[in-house]
Order: C-alpha cells, then structure tokens, then sequence
C-alpha cells in the first residue's frame, strides 16, 4: 500500500507541475502577445504622425523644435532634408500627402524596434515667396515677365525607420532611405464584358 501511496503522490505531483508549467507558458504568451501588439500600436502611431509632422516642417517651414515630440535629437540633427529644403522659398498652400505601412518589427520586451513606410506626396500647391521674386528681379531678373517657378517635386522614397523606447516612450531615432521614387503598382482595369448582365425586369 505505501509504495503504491508514493506512486499515486509522484504521479500528482508532476501533473501539477506539467500543469502550473502549461499555465505559467500561456501567461507568459499572453503577457508577450499584449505588449507586443501595444508597442506596435505606439510606434505605428508616432512613426505616422512624426512623418506627418516632418513633411509638414519641410514643406510649410515650420519650427523644427515640434519634431522633438516623435524624433530624438540626435535623429533630427541628422536629418538633412530638414535643412537643405528646396521649399524653403515657397508658400505652400496644400499638398497631399500619403503614407503606407509596408511592416512593423518589435519583440514583446524589446526596446528597440523597426517600422517600413512608403511616402508620397503626388502634388503640392503653391507660390514663390514675394520677397524671393523681388531678390531675384533686384538680382536682374524681370519677376513680370519670367514664368512663376514651378514649386519642386517631393522625392517619394521607401524608408526603414528605427525607434527607441526613452523613459517609457516610443521616438524615432533613424530614417533609412530604401528606395528613391518607387514605381506606382498599377491597378488592373477591371474587364466590363466580363460583368454579369442585369435582368430587364
């Protein structure tokens, strides 16, 4: 009888170990899975906004100091569009910006992680500034009678964009350029012949 007492309590006790293991493991997935899906949220929401944001201080000339909100210091000293800017000399009234998530990358405790963007900016309004038409026709240029210079193309790019985690929260800490002017995926036209007819009553 003790001997089969000792193997009826061995067999208990490893089930209930088998058993807390299982429920420590699904926990432990749960915990990961939920962090994880908030760090991808986060960063998808700062990497959209921030670029948002950056398009908007390169195109409207607004003050670089906004970015410090979405971008680490070191990232927007870096980022030379920011001051090598071709609208620098332009009122821009409106432009149409568009960006895409191609993929985001983060482990559940990392503190790092990655996001792929695709941007566009297919058109952009505006005029050349009153006082660069005057410096150019003091320069001897006739600003009347040369045709008003058309506002520079936005250069679409694919980027790989590198976040960090700074006291708890997401910045952008690098921009990658992939791939300059990405070609545009053509949608197929769909095929009207191959529509099924409507009934005539």
């Amino acid at each position: 009888m003790s001997q089969s007492k000792y193997t009826v309590a061995k067999r208990s006790v490893w089930y209930f170990l088998r058993t807390f293991a299982a429920i420590v493991i699904v926990f432990a997935a749960c915990v990961g899975i939920t962090i994880t899906a908030l760090n991808i949220s986060n960063i998808y929401i700062i990497a959209t906004e921030g670029m948002n944001l950056r398009a908007e201080c390169i195109l409207e000339n607004k003050s670089l100091d906004e970015l410090t909100e979405y971008f680490t210091i070191e990232c927007i000293d870096a980022d030379r569009p920011l001051y090598i800017n071709p609208y620098k000399d332009y009122s821009i009234t409106n432009f149409d910006y568009r960006l895409s998530v191609d993929g985001v990358y983060v482990l559940p405790w990392g503190k790092t992680g990655t996001i792929k963007l695709l941007e566009r900016i297919p058109s952009i309004s505006g005029t050349k500034n009153v006082e660069t038409e005057q410096a150019d026709a003091a320069g001897g240029g006739d600003a009347e009678q040369e045709p008003k210079a058309p506002v520079p193309e936005w250069t679409d790019a694919r980027y790989t964009i590198t976040l960090k985690q700074i006291s708890g929260r997401w910045y952008i800490s690098s921009i990658t350029v992939t791939e300059e002017n990405p070609p545009e995926k053509i949608k197929p036209t769909p095929d009207m012949s191959l529509m099924p007819e409507k009934g005539n009553g």
